[in-house]
């Protein structure tokens, strides 16, 4: 299949969707994260199995307050900091931190989700390299203890800035699409935009 995003076509091979077990879900990703995952297309089930993984444990442990968003609050600060401690230990900081980089580029992404997002990226980086032997729940457990601590960070209520994840509560958080959408411009990668 060919994906279009903005100006640029990436013909994505029908069996990337075999190799996955599942549709992938193309419109979640940059063209970056597509050229990253060709690169080494045995990444592609992996990431999209930590993803889930991340979202099950994040709503499990930080059940969202309306029971269904789960963005810009502590569940979201949870599912991307535990998503990037897996992606750590599976692949490594740097094609993480890339990867995951690249992810927050998308067109329309919101500045304070953004920033939000890579911050607690960075934060679940940190916890994956200074626990190198952790398992999958120790992980888990050491992101929560960053979420309760103030580690990660969550959208103020009105949606146009940060406040540290411990300061505010869930039902409280602000929703990011109250701040301005960014240009949609990638961010710098080796692999190209």
């Amino acid at each position: 299949m060919v994906i279009t995003r903005g100006t640029h076509e990436i013909d994505f091979p029908a069996w990337a969707d075999k190799l996955a077990g599942k549709e992938i879900p193309t419109q979640e990703l940059t063209a970056t994260e597509i050229r990253m995952l060709l690169t080494n297309p045995t990444k592609i089930k992996d990431v999209f199995d930590i993803k889930e993984q991340a979202t099950a444990e994040a709503t499990k442990r930080f059940p969202p307050p309306d029971g269904v968003r789960e963005i810009d609050n502590q569940t979201d600060a949870f599912r991307h900091a535990y998503a990037n401690a897996l992606m750590t230990q599976k692949f490594g900081e740097e094609w993480t931190r890339n990867f995951t980089t690249a992810h927050e580029g998308r067109e329309n992404n919101y500045g304070s989700s953004e920033a939000m997002d890579l911050y607690n990226n960075e934060v679940g980086r940190r916890i994956a390299v200074d626990n190198p032997n952790a398992s999958p729940e120790e992980l888990a457990d050491l992101v929560q203890q960053a979420v309760n601590n103030g580690e990660t960070v969550v959208i103020r209520p009105d949606g146009k800035g940060l406040e540290w994840s411990n300061n505010i509560a869930p039902v409280d958080t602000g929703d990011s699409s109250r701040s301005t959408p960014l240009p949609g411009a990638p961010h710098p990668s080796p692999y190209g935009s």
